[in-house]
């Protein structure tokens, strides 16, 4: 099947490619407290990887244009969830992880 590829499940956008490669090789690197600046470091200690994504400055345009919620209802939708734009994440987790998995006699919490 064309397209089978692990990122055409997140649809055919090249931004939905690139932050599901990008996301990719930070779960690889285990580098979720790393810094921007460090990743993309040259002279032997950033990663190369990094930097053949996306540029520096390609992140920080990133970090500064997404939102995770709407601010055209925001105010109202604080008035019922106050952490709203996290729940919608938290919500598709939990929704991920009822597909994912099955609760079975050994589970230990």
């Amino acid at each position: 099947m064309a397209g089978s590829s692990k990122s055409a499940r997140f649809g055919d956008s090249k931004l939905e490619e690139t932050l599901r490669q990008w996301y990719d090789e930070l779960e690889i690197f285990k580098s979720n407290d790393e810094d921007v600046q460090e990743m993309f470091a040259t002279g032997g200690t950033g990663r190369d990887i990094f930097r053949s994504i996306m540029s520096l400055k390609g992140v920080y345009v990133l970090l500064a244009c997404l939102r995770f919620d709407n601010a055209d209802d925001r105010e109202a939708r604080k008035a019922y969830d106050r952490i709203v734009a996290a729940s919608w994440i938290f919500e598709r987790f939990v929704k991920n992880c009822q597909d994912c998995y099955s609760i079975g006699e050994g589970l230990l919490l």
